[in-house]
């Protein structure tokens, strides 16, 4: 949970309410759209913008434009997220 906030917050530039909503996901698997204000404690407009955000930085993803989102590890966060997975890298 840590480095998933530090992620969104220090590579990403989003808030910590913004962080709420990945670690929202990690937590239960996947997430309905809808809740991201509940989440955030944001407007629903400003909960749609983050959300967004998310999901165009590669972290949330969903099968839907509508449908729940679930995250998504892509090779940008992998470092951040889990530190010596692949071992140590050759300079």
């Amino acid at each position: 949970e840590t480095r998933l906030t530090q992620y969104v917050q220090e590579t990403l530039g989003l808030g910590e309410d913004v962080a709420a909503i990945p670690l929202e996901v990690l937590r239960r698997g996947e997430m309905p759209r809808g809740e991201a204000a509940r989440v955030s404690g944001r407007s629903e407009r400003t909960a749609r913008n983050a959300l967004s955000s998310l999901v165009e930085a590669g972290l949330l993803a969903s099968e839907t434009v509508k449908g729940p989102v679930r995250l998504r590890f892509t090779l940008e966060c992998a470092d951040v997220l889990f530190p010596r997975l692949f071992g140590a890298q050759l300079d």
